[in-house]
């Protein structure tokens, strides 16, 4: 049995911009986990309308070490998650951000899905066997931080308290 293999011609051009693509998703992987971090360190929280703040006085607030906020701070501001103030020596928290990822009562808080996102990571064994045997994944199965204190404080949370209904589709979870 002889198989025929063609040589594939690279279009330099398509290679690169699918690299680009792909560097491009891993540092979105990587700024997600740090989004969590810094929702369940309360770092969001603690920018939170204190204008700009040195990455020193951020770790006092919700010890921490300087070096890893310091690093973090870096991570957000070239993410555009928090905006730094050269002028002002610090880095702070626009309004909008705040309303994303520290104001827990906001209509459009994420907080919970940093937490949803962190625990498919830390369960994807579980999805990599459901993908390999056609098994569905229970809510059981999931990791347990899908249920914690971060994963029912954002919407789903404000629907249970107000007795609102979820859309058509969807779950309180």
């Amino acid at each position: 049995m002889t198989t025929a293999t063609a040589a594939a011609t690279i279009d330099e051009a398509k290679l690169e911009a699918f690299v680009g693509q792909a560097v491009l998703g891993m540092r979105a992987a990587i700024s997600r986990l740090l989004l969590h971090i810094g929702d369940r360190l309360g770092l969001y929280k603690a920018m939170a309308g204190a204008g700009p703040i040195t990455s020193s006085v951020l770790a006092q607030c919700v010890d921490t070490t300087e070096r890893h906020v310091r690093a973090w701070l870096g991570n957000q501001a070239a993410s555009g998650y928090v905006v730094y103030n050269p002028a002002g020596g610090g880095t702070y928290e626009p309004a909008e951000q705040t309303m994303v990822v520290a104001n827990e009562d906001s209509p459009i808080v994420l907080g919970s899905t940093f937490e949803t996102i962190a625990s498919c990571y830390a369960n994807h064994e579980v999805f990599v066997d459901a993908f390999r045997t056609g098994a569905g994944v229970g809510w059981a199965e999931h990791d347990r931080s899908i249920t914690g204190r971060h994963a029912v404080a954002g919407p789903a949370e404000r629907r249970r308290r107000t007795g609102a209904e979820p859309e058509p589709g969807r779950t309180n979870l």
